[in-house]
């Protein structure tokens, strides 16, 4: 394995972590997504999307995303982790260089799909990433 191809392996890791932003109140949530993405990588069944590859296109994950619904019973949280999984698999196959263009995408989908009291909420605290848009709305 090439060295282009190790650092490849490593930012397509480091892409499935979270970001953390400093909020204090996002610490729990950021500590519980690294533990989910260290046992998924631990775990002898996970192969590398780069081997498998992804068969989906930068378009047809975006109309996923405009067609995902929150279930009716679904919390903001369990929304949120199938949306993150959308975001990450668009940073993976999306050609936009700006990664917050996604994001802003999947925060938006997000909000659009809560209690229109909730909803407004989360947009008042104008979110710049999921993750805070999920903290958001469930403190509403």
């Amino acid at each position: 394995m090439s060295f282009s191809e190790c650092d490849k392996d490593f930012k397509f890791l480091a892409d499935l972590l979270p970001r953390y932003d400093g909020n204090p109140k996002l610490l729990n949530f950021y500590i519980r997504e690294v533990e989910n993405i260290v046992q998924l990588i631990s775990e002898p069944s996970w192969v590398h999307p780069a081997i498998i590859g992804e068969p989906r296109n930068e378009i047809q994950v975006m109309q996923e995303l405009t067609r995902t619904r929150r279930n009716k019973y679904e919390d903001a949280e369990t929304f949120g982790k199938r949306l993150r999984e959308l975001l990450d698999t668009l940073y993976s196959v999306g050609k936009h260089g700006d990664r917050s263009y996604y994001e802003e995408m999947v925060i938006e989908q997000c909000t659009n799909q809560l209690d229109v009291n909730v909803s407004l909420g989360v947009k008042i605290s104008k979110p710049l990433t999921l993750e805070s848009a999920i903290m958001a709305a469930r403190q509403e």
